[in-house]
C-alpha cells in the first residue's frame, strides 16, 4: 500500500477534475456528478469543501450513506488524507410560524403598535418572494 505522502492524485486537484472522476464512477457509486454540478466545490489543502446550491442539496449530500460514498470518492481521487465537508453557504433558513410569532411578539415596533392601537397579532407568515 502506498503511503499518504507518495499518493498521486488520479487527475487535476480541482473541482472539475473531481467531477469528471465522479462521472466515470457513476455506475459504481451513490454519488452522481449531475447532482454535484448543482453545487460548488473548492479544494483547499487536505479538504474538499462542497458548498450547496440549495438546502435540499445539502440534505441529500449529508445523508450518511451518500456522505460516506462521497468521502470514499474524495479519498480515491485526491488521496487518503483528504476529507470532504458539505456546507450550506449563504442559504437562508426559513423560519417556522412559531419562530415568526415569537419574533413578532418580542419586536419593539410591533409592541409599540399593539400598545398604541390596542391591537393584537392575528397571524404571521413568511413573505412570498
Amino acid at each position: 500500500m502506498e503511503s499518504a505522502s507518495a499518493f498521486k492524485p488520479l487527475g487535476p486537484r480541482t473541482w472539475d477534475g473531481f467531477l469528471e472522476y465522479v462521472s466515470e464512477k457513476s455506475d459504481q457509486s451513490l454519488v452522481k456528478a449531475a447532482q454535484l454540478r448543482l453545487n460548488t466545490g473548492e479544494f483547499n489543502g487536505n479538504e474538499l469543501v462542497i458548498t450547496c446550491g440549495s438546502k435540499m442539496q445539502c440534505a441529500q449530500l449529508s445523508v450518511n450513506k451518500k456522505l460516506s460514498a462521497l468521502d470514499i470518492l474524495t479519498r480515491e481521487y485526491f488521496g487518503p488524507t483528504v476529507e470532504v465537508s458539505v456546507k450550506t453557504g449563504d442559504i437562508a433558513a426559513h423560519k417556522s410560524d412559531k419562530q415568526l410569532w415569537e419574533e413578532a411578539e418580542s419586536h419593539p415596533g410591533v409592541n409599540l403598535i399593539i400598545e398604541s392601537f390596542s391591537a393584537q397579532i392575528a397571524s404571521v407568515s413568511a413573505r412570498k418572494h
